[in-house]
């Protein structure tokens, strides 16, 4: 998970707000995980960080606002899928674009829409082509959402909605890393 191991999270599935108004069901895209002002939020597998987007704020906006631009970061993975963390703390982005990520290796603060409630957002997807000609022109690839699965004190599960304490094991952790990044890892501190 995106979250400290040392004490349990809160997750939610979220839905887009757009589907939200047009009432369909299958807009679920994403998990909510739940935080505190300052909290980190970690990589939850190696990659490679190939786009942070980060707003310009005017000077007189509020620090916190409900937008669809609130800063993220998108992490590439080894097997081409895509992590995209979001709502981030944009004062607190702890990588660039470039950047080797491994399992834990913090990424940002959370972040908040209203200044009370803290959290990250994240959403994996791989692209997939358009198979309709038609539609190739406008929309060449198509997202394909998929929920992930997490080592939690309960086993291996695809959450829900709930509370749960993720688990971080050696094993988990180096399962994806070269030599390289294996040697960087054992420099490496536990969240």
């Amino acid at each position: 998970m995106p979250t400290t191991v040392r004490w349990p999270v809160r997750v939610s599935r979220g839905v887009s707000v757009y589907d939200r108004f047009r009432k369909e069901k299958k807009g679920a895209l994403g998990l909510h995980f739940e935080m505190e002002k300052g909290d980190t939020v970690y990589a939850m597998r190696c990659g490679t960080v190939v786009e942070v987007g980060i707003p310009e704020r005017e000077p007189d906006a509020p620090a916190v606002s409900f937008t669809s631009e609130s800063p993220d970061l998108l992490v590439e993975q080894p097997d081409g899928t895509l992590a995209w963390y979001i709502c981030l703390d944009g004062d607190n982005v702890l990588v660039e674009v470039g950047d080797e990520v491994l399992p834990g290796t913090p990424l940002a603060l959370a972040g908040s829409y209203d200044g009370e409630r803290y959290k990250v957002s994240v959403q994996t997807f791989w692209w997939e082509s358009n198979p309709d000609p038609k539609e190739r022109e406008r929309k060449p690839f198509i997202r394909k959402h998929f929920f992930p699965q997490f080592v939690t004190e309960e086993g291996v599960v695809c959450v829900e909605k709930g509370v749960y304490r993720p688990v971080e094991t050696e094993e988990l952790v180096i399962r994806e890393m070269n030599r390289k990044e294996l040697k960087k890892h054992r420099g490496g501190k536990k969240r």
